[in-house]
């Protein structure tokens, strides 16, 4: 049960994570920040309080791989992957 809770605490981080980079993102660009995910535009300036949403997403999706035993950079090259098929 213990493993469970943590997982749901690492989702919720991660969920509030993206969230937060979302909104700064939207703040900037408008319309869908997905757009943005994977690019340069999606990562701000250093300093940035994108750039902090930004680093702060990427860790939780670290922590949030990590929990379920996944390989970040390969699970961000597969949703890139998919992302490209659907567009």
């Amino acid at each position: 049960m213990a493993r469970l809770d943590r997982l749901a605490l690492i989702e919720e981080q991660f969920a509030d994570a993206d969230g937060a980079w979302a909104r700064e993102v939207r703040g900037l660009y408008s319309g869908n920040p997905y757009f943005h995910d994977n690019k340069q535009s999606g990562q701000g300036e250093p300093g940035s309080a994108l750039r902090s949403a930004y680093e702060a997403r990427q860790r939780a999706f670290a922590a949030w791989c990590s929990a379920r035993g996944l390989d970040a950079a390969t699970r961000s090259r597969q949703d890139e992957e998919l992302a490209h098929q659907l567009a």
